[in-house]
Order: structure tokens, then C-alpha cells, then sequence
């Protein structure tokens, strides 16, 4: 090596020092907690814990992890700074103990959640209740990589869980009730909102309910600008409107998938619009169960203004027992709609109504008279008996690969209607693990 090679070796590994000298240390990451005893002067730790919900919020950093001991935490928990991929910040009860997030009516604005996630990332919070808030329970806006989990939200004004303008975000496994209470004002309409651009959600294994004696309105809206998302083992009871809504408004709604959900004991099992002349593209609707709902069980609708709609599938649901109808198509834009392989039995005018003005409606391969040999349909169990019709009388064209209880398709010479594939096991499965209504969380 010459003189003038070794000259810029040199240089360059002092540069490479040089920059490692001035380059900040990154945290590591800390576990912090929360006491209703505590003091926000502590310094977080187990023994001296902070106090509020706020000072956790404003402290906690990427791959920090904050604890919430038993009791309740009166105001917001707005996060202050993001994670980073791999090293979420993370709020959630200490593990055996009830904490309680307490709005009590003080959201922060007209659109306030009592857990406020705007412009932020890599964020979860799990196990926690969060009661009161005078709009939503929790609000996730303009953030990317969030995860709710686990969590409770009762008795807000508004949605209990709200996302708008936000990228992969998971809302898995919360009860949502009382929602939309209507105090102080006429409610909004939501129990769980997916709207604004959202883009590649999933919601599921979450359970939406009403506790008392209001209007529950709707339960999970996918609308206005949503698109690439999933929506699935979700149960839905005692909506005074729809189960599940979406609705393009004056936007537009694409590429969403929605299966294995519940929906019983509503006006509607699910409902597909366009308000206000927004576009619906891209649907999948299929392993659902929508029983014992005040008026129909799917509906593809004109509704007000209505708009235009495309590929539209509706394959192995079972419909059963709503009050007017089973599957209907009275939006005379609607192009594409696929109607296959359900089972629509004891529903109370008609099984099936497509309306005159309708564009061409693919219907083949659904059960719609006698009896569909179900286990138990009293008490919500749509399995099937080997000696029903529905066994075997599917095909696969579009039909999905699994079944509501992600049993592989076809388990016989062909396909089954409905949502339940016959696997022959159906006596060794208990109802409680297969996500029904009945099943006390």
C-alpha cells in the first residue's frame, strides 16, 4: 500500500470515528408502571410508579413497555412518541389486573378518543377498559403499524373504536359495547368505524354488543374510503340497525374480505351501500353466519342516493330465520353479484329476491327449501347432520377453501353449502369453540 493509499485509509477511519463519536446512544428499551398510589415524580419503576395515564403517555419510548396496575385512571392516554418497527411502545394491564382508562367526558376535542392515537406508529395497548368518553373510546388517525387488543370500551358517546386515515392497523379481540349511548345529543351510528382512507385493516375476534335498552345503531362500518381490508370472527348482537355496514358514502370501498362473523339479533345481518354515490368494488362476503335478525339477512342496496357497485360475491353464508328476507339485490348498479352456495332457509317472505331492475345476478348452488339438517339451530350450532341436503350439493367455483371453523373444502365428493363443511368430527368439537354468540366471553 503506498503513501497515498494509506493517507486516505486513515482519513476514512477517522471520518468513520468521527461520526460514531456524534451519534447519539439509543435507548434501551424500559418497563415502567402505573399505580392509582403512585406519584408521577417517581421514576416508573415497580416500586416507585407513576401515577396518571398522561405521564405514561408523555414518557414512554420505542420498545418501552408500561404497565397499569389495578384501578381506575381518570382522563386521556395520548401517546406522545412512536415505536419503531420491531420495538412498539406497548400500554397494557399488568398481567391478573383490571385497569381502567376513565374519560369522564373530558376527550380532548370534538373527535377525541379517551386512548388517542394520531400521527403515530408502532403503538399497542391491550387489556385495558376504557369507559366514558364524551366521543370515542379509543381513536387511531394518520398512524401506521397499531395494534388494539384485548381491550374493553363501554358507554362512549360515539364509536368505541374509531380508525380513520391510518396503514395496518389490528383491532383483534376487544368487546365494544354500549356505544353510541346518545346522552347529551343525538348519538352517532357506530360501534366499531373503519373510514377515511384506511388501508390494509383487519378486525376480528372482536364482540360488539349493547347493554342496555338504547339504540346500538350499527356494529362494525367499513366506509368511505376504505379499502384492502379483512373483517372476520367478529360477533355482532342487538343492533338496532345493521350488523355490519359497508358503505362507499361518496367515496369509495374496495378489495374487503368479510367471513366467519355472527351477526344475530339485529335489524340487519349485513348491509352493502352506497350512500351517496361512492363506489363498491371488490366484496367478499362468505362463512358468515346472519340468523334471528328483525329484517334481512344480506342486503345489496340502493339506499338514498345509491351508486354504482361491482363483483359483489355472497358464498356459503347461512341465512337463516330473519324476519323479512334472506339475500336481496335491489341496487339496479350492482354488476357482478355472485350469489352461490348459501344455505337461506325460515326466513320470513322469501328466501332469495333479486329485483327486477337488477343487472344480471349469478344464482346457483344455494339451499333455499326443506330442512337444513342443522345440529342445533335453536341454540346457534349451523353444523351440519351427515343426512343433510347440503352436504355435498356446493361446487367449487369461488367457493373459499376452508369453512367457518377453518376446516379444509371440500371434506366430501364436493362441496357443502352453507358455512359448515361436514367433517364428521362435528360431536367432538364443543359449540364453545366455534365462536358463536352464546359463548360468554
Amino acid at each position: 500500500m503506498n503513501h497515498y493509499m494509506l493517507r486516505a485509509f486513515v482519513t476514512l477511519l477517522a471520518g468513520i470515528l468521527l461520526i460514531g463519536a456524534f451519534t447519539p446512544a439509543v435507548a434501551a428499551a424500559g418497563t415502567y408502571y402505573v399505580s392509582p398510589n403512585g406519584n408521577d415524580a417517581n421514576p416508573g419503576t415497580e416500586a416507585q410508579p407513576w401515577r396518571s395515564a398522561a405521564k405514561a403517555a408523555e414518557s414512554a419510548q420505542a420498545g418501552d413497555t408500561v404497565y397499569f396496575m389495578e384501578g381506575v385512571y381518570p382522563g386521556m392516554l395520548r401517546p406522545r412518541h412512536s415505536g419503531t418497527p420491531g420495538n412498539p411502545i406497548t400500554f397494557t394491564a399488568y398481567p391478573g389486573q383490571t385497569a381502567t382508562i376513565d374519560g369522564g367526558k373530558t376527550s380532548r376535542g370534538p373527535f377525541g378518543g379517551v386512548v388517542d392515537i394520531h400521527g403515530k406508529s408502532h403503538i399497542v395497548v391491550s387489556n385495558l377498559r376504557i369507559v366514558n368518553g364524551e366521543h370515542f373510546g379509543i381513536r387511531v388517525s394518520e398512524s401506521e403499524d397499531i395494534l388494539l387488543q384485548n381491550n374493553v370500551t363501554d358507554f362512549t358517546f360515539a364509536s368505541g373504536i374509531y380508525l380513520s386515515s391510518s396503514r395496518q392497523v389490528i383491532v383483534d379481540g376487544n368487546e365494544v359495547r354500549r356505544a353510541c349511548h346518545g346522552v347529551g345529543g343525538r348519538p352517532p351510528q357506530e360501534h366499531i368505524t373503519v373510514r377515511n382512507g384506511m388501508d390494509g385493516f383487519e378486525i376480528r375476534n372482536n364482540r360488539v354488543h349493547m347493554l342496555h335498552n338504547g339504540e346500538g345503531k350499527e356494529g362494525i362500518n367499513i366506509k368511505e374510503g376504505a379499502r384492502n381490508g379483512k373483517v372476520y370472527n367478529n360477533i355482532v348482537e342487538g343492533m338496532s340497525r345493521t350488523g355490519l355496514y359497508v358503505d362507499a358514502y361518496d367515496a369509495y370501498v374496495d378489495n374487503i374480505e368479510i367471513y366467519g362473523n355472527v351477526v344475530t339479533n339485529s335489524l340487519h345481518g349485513i348491509v352493502v351501500a352506497s350512500e351517496r354515490r361512492g363506489t363498491v368494488s371488490n366484496i367478499s362476503i362468505y362463512n358468515n353466519l346472519f340468523y334471528n335478525n328483525n329484517y334481512h339477512g344480506v342486503w345489496v342496496t340502493h339506499y338514498l342516493d345509491g351508486g354504482p357497485m361491482s363483483n359483489i360475491q355472497i358464498v356459503n353464508n347461512t341465512i337463516y330465520n330473519n324476519v323479512q328476507r334472506g339475500i336481496v339485490v335491489t341496487n339496479p348498479e350492482a354488476t357482478d353479484v355472485l350469489v352461490r352456495n348459501n344455505i337461506v332457509l325460515n326466513n320470513g317472505q322469501s328466501q332469495i329476491y333479486i329485483d327486477s331492475e337488477i343487472p344480471p345476478v349469478t344464482v346457483d348452488h344455494n339451499l333455499t327449501e326443506g330442512d337444513g339438517t342443522f345440529l342445533n339451530p335453536q341454540q346457534g350450532d349451523f353444523r351440519l347432520q351427515p343426512a343433510s341436503p347440503a352436504v355435498d350439493a356446493g361446487t367449487n367455483s369461488d367457493a373459499p377453501a376452508v369453512d367457518f371453523a377453518g376446516n379444509g373444502r371440500p371434506h366430501g365428493r364436493a362441496h357443502d353449502q352453507g358455512a359448515f363443511e361436514l367433517t364428521g368430527s362435528e360431536a367432538m368439537v364443543p359449540v364453545a369453540e366455534l365462536f358463536l354468540p352464546m359463548v360468554q366471553r
